[in-house]
């Protein structure tokens, strides 16, 4: 009965925080439902939202982007491709030309999912007005110390990537409030989040995994689960969500433990009970 209770408890608790999310955080979420391309390409001066599905140009941005010179957000996601040799994905490489990126003044929300980011492009750095950006898919391995020029920067999105250590130049981001480095290869609670002092909602929902499999009709998804076990990082916890700012943390409950007494001393802690916990979706 227990059991039931806090698991109504917790989605109560997501449904609230969910209709709480900041501007930016919304508008994050809706980036990949703007104007298609062809759409778009009938009113080019009058588009402000911008969504390509598949990026083939090995540049960015192309001169079809730069027609759009009024762009507040711009999603685009690359073509992978399932090599059955090797059983690997392909990610496509993508160069970021820093001139034609200054031609972009208005974009605040950035999304790209799906490039090899591996030799990370310190170009992106350059949109330094930006207040949202999101990096999914893309094997991000570390970031640049030049991540702390986004000083606007409200929202950022580091899901399914290779990051093994907490990037600490992210601590220098003081506008930070929503950070999700959910499907990464670190086990811990990085304490050095403990430092974004405007941080109100963390996704720390983990994978740790080798590659990333795409799920199609021939390649079935095979993802190993490694969960952050909480209770042994406890006091880090505790340093993150001191802030007074802390709405929300999202994860996953550890397999290999108990799931009682774990809510027990989460419920039983005064200054956790600052912020909700709420069990992140699976990746």
């Amino acid at each position: 009965m227990k059991c039931i209770l806090y698991t109504i408890l917790l989605l109560v608790c997501s449904a609230f925080f969910n209709a709480q999310d900041t501007k930016t955080d919304k508008a994050m979420r809706r980036i990949n439902k703007r104007a298609s391309l062809e759409k778009a390409l009938k009113d080019p001066e009058g588009t402000t939202r911008l969504y390509i599905k598949h990026y083939k140009d090995s540049v960015f941005p192309n001169g079809e982007i730069l027609q759009f010179k009024n762009l507040v957000s711009l999603s685009i996601q690359g073509f992978s491709v399932w090599n059955f040799k090797t059983d690997t994905t392909i990610f496509p490489m993508l160069r970021i030309d820093s001139t034609k990126m200054r031609q972009l003044p208005n974009l605040r929300y950035l999304s790209i999912c799906g490039f090899d980011f591996s030799n990370f492009p310190e170009e992106l750095f350059i949109l330094e007005q930006l207040k949202g950006m999101t990096l999914s898919v893309c094997k991000i391995k570390t970031l640049p110390p030049s991540i702390s020029k986004l000083t606007e920067l409200s929202y950022l999105e580091l899901r399914i990537n290779e990051l093994v250590a907490f990037p600490e130049e992210l601590t220098k981001l003081e506008t930070l409030e929503t950070l999700n480095l959910c499907n990464n290869k670190f086990t811990i609670i990085p304490p050095q989040i403990a430092g974004l002092k405007s941080l109100n909602h963390l996704d720390l929902s983990n994978v740790e995994s080798d590659k990333f499999i795409p799920a199609t009709p021939k390649v079935p998804v095979d993802i190993n689960i490694n969960c952050i076990d909480y209770l042994a990082n406890y006091e880090t916890l505790r340093a993150i969500l001191s802030s007074e700012k802390m709405r929300r943390l999202s994860g996953h409950i550890p397999k290999n433990i108990d799931h009682m007494p774990l809510f027990e001393k989460l419920n039983n802690d005064q200054i956790l009970n600052k912020a909700a916990f709420c069990k992140g979706p699976r990746q």
